[in-house]
């Protein structure tokens, strides 16, 4: 794991930061524009906090970790620094809920903390996800194999 290179940037951050207040704020007007957006964004909820087999999940995750790549692409350039912060997102960090941690804590054998709530959307640090993509692309490998 390369949680040793890292100390200084924490391996799961709260989402009730100022900049995840924001992000929530800009979410909840955008979903009050219309119906269609409103139920997109109930049917991205449901996905968020469901439990995965191994292979959705794999998609989940790199999914999740391309928007924390376009991000970092962004963060190269001030316009894309701006839009990184007014969206909140963060080229260190991946945002997952509660049991999705869990479950990449569980792939990695780490321990899940005990203040984390299954229902609640976290920020877990990219290099986490990176790993646990790299242990569920051989596993999703060895189960298709075994078929």
């Amino acid at each position: 794991m390369t949680e040793d290179l890292r100390p200084h940037i924490p391996l799961i951050r709260d989402p009730h930061t100022q900049s995840a207040r924001r992000r929530l704020a800009l979410a909840e007007a955008s979903a009050r524009a219309g119906f269609v957006m409103s139920l997109g964004r109930g049917l991205s909820d449901a996905v968020d906090f469901a439990r995965d087999p191994d292979d959705e999940f794999l998609i989940a995750l790199h999914n999740r970790l391309a928007t924390a790549r376009w991000a970092a692409k962004r963060a190269s350039w001030l316009g894309g620094r701006l839009y990184n912060r007014l969206v909140g997102e963060d080229p260190d960090y991946v945002e997952l809920s509660g049991s999705h941690i869990a479950h990449v804590l569980q792939l990695l054998g780490r321990e899940s903390p005990a203040s984390l709530d299954p229902l609640q959307l976290y920020q877990v640090r990219v290099d986490v996800v990176e790993d646990a993509i790299d242990l569920l692309t051989v596993s999703v490998a060895s189960e298709k194999s075994d078929e």
